[in-house]
């Protein structure tokens, strides 16, 4: 049942900013250290958004984002220092071919030698800088997959390489693209990659990386369960209406009172007056500007109305993007079975379509555990399955280039 509170509320609010996650915490910080009086309106019952840190025990898992990828000249973790937040060196996040040691295995499931695996890593040195003045030139619409076969077409016409030195290394980048950004390479635009650049070493966080959203929400007004469904923007202000389905004082973070600015909402209840069902809360925020830091995928769903429109070239742009599909398998043994002192296992060829690369992350979880991830139609595809499918699947990959790999247990 659903009672309302659709009256607009005038407050003194300076900013509302729609959404928890990193950017948005960020700009909400941001604009209170500039003395503005800001509100934050998140759906989720839990901030963070993107770094999302399942708690399981002493056991901690990033379900969301991992890395920071590159500590040289980065704001993230120059932040997450001044936040005294613990961090591991972990340099094998942007999808490496080398510098850090990798275990590289073969079509054949056998593992390549030092000497094959250093002329494989030279090989996707070479087309990395033969890609720069082919996407350069590449036309507007261009895929990435289309400058890579451009520039490996010029590697075999112009330097010899043979078809099949063209397609492990063009496999290779096809797994770059998916781990970067979960897309397929002829998905990409040709300059999908152009930032794709990690100077210093990589840093993952043992205690999670949600504490770095919660280390920026200290000290915030945050309002959790709050799913805004309309935004009426003008130069006179913006009314920002709300569903809100949790009564009562919850999802307020770090002591903000609920009631401040949405105090008129009714529970519905039995004729004993104790609650049977949580109502769903009509409101509406009033503030001198909004900040909107919600997905793209919202963005371009119904979900969330704006009035007037966004401005054409906003709402064009997004007729254009695609969300992609990705996601983190992680496999927790009793033992070690795998190669020792490497950070990575990497596959080449059909065999490895679906299940190419797991990251040994024993060392940052206290535990055997490796990570692998699915992109694409992998990614779709194992959404439907249920855990025991999803890790059968990737064990029997891993069997075809270890002898014995025992059932996980987590």
């Amino acid at each position: 049942m659903s009672t309302a509170a659709t009256s607009p509320r005038h407050t003194d609010i300076d900013v509302l900013v729609i959404g928890a996650g990193v950017s948005g915490l960020t700009a909400a910080k941001l604009l209170q250290q500039a003395g503005r009086r800001v509100v934050v309106l998140e759906a989720r019952d839990r901030i963070g958004g993107r770094t999302h840190s399942l708690r399981e025990g002493a056991r901690v898992t990033d379900l969301g984002a991992s890395w920071i990828h590159g500590i040289v000249n980065s704001p993230v973790y120059d932040a997450a220092r001044s936040f005294g937040l613990p961090m591991t060196e972990f340099t094998v996040g942007s999808f490496q071919v080398d510098s850090r040691p990798i275990a590289t295995y073969g079509p054949d499931g056998q593992r390549l030698s030092d000497a094959e695996a250093a002329a494989f890593a030279s090989d996707v040195h070479t087309l990395d800088v033969a890609l720069v003045p082919v996407i350069a030139a590449s036309a507007p619409g261009s895929s990435y997959g289309q400058v890579v076969d451009q520039a490996l077409g010029l590697m075999r016409d112009e330097h010899g390489w043979s078809e099949d030195r063209c397609a492990r290394v063009r496999e290779f980048m096809r797994h770059r693209t998916e781990e970067q950004y979960g897309a397929w390479i002829d998905d990409l635009d040709a300059h999908g990659l152009d930032d794709d650049e990690t100077i210093g070493d990589e840093v993952v966080f043992p205690q999670g990386f949600d504490q770095f959203a919660a280390a920026l929400a200290e000290g915030l007004d945050v309002r959790l369960g709050h799913e805004v469904r309309r935004v009426e923007w003008s130069p006179a202000g913006v009314k920002v209406r709300v569903v809100r389905r949790e009564p009562g004082g919850a999802g307020v973070v770090n002591g903000a009172i609920d009631g401040r600015i949405t105090d008129n909402y009714n529970d519905t209840g039995s004729s004993n007056g104790q609650s049977t069902s949580k109502a769903v809360v009509e409101l509406v925020f009033s503030a001198a500007q909004v900040v909107v830091t919600v997905p793209v995928g919202v963005l371009q769903s119904d979900d969330c109305e704006f009035h007037p429109p966004l401005p054409q070239p906003i709402a064009d742009a997004l007729t254009v993007f695609t969300m992609n599909a990705f996601e983190k398998v992680f496999l927790r043994f009793d033992c070690k079975f795998w190669d020792e002192g490497m950070y990575a296992i990497r596959r080449q060829g059909e065999a490895a379509e679906w299940w190419h690369s797991w990251y040994d992350l024993t060392a940052a979880h206290g535990e055997p555990t490796l990570l692998t991830f699915a992109a694409g139609p992998c990614a779709r595809a194992i959404r439907e399955w249920r855990d025991e499918q999803i890790a059968e699947s990737v064990c029997a990959s891993l069997r075809e280039i270890y002898a014995d790999v025992p059932a996980p247990v987590a």
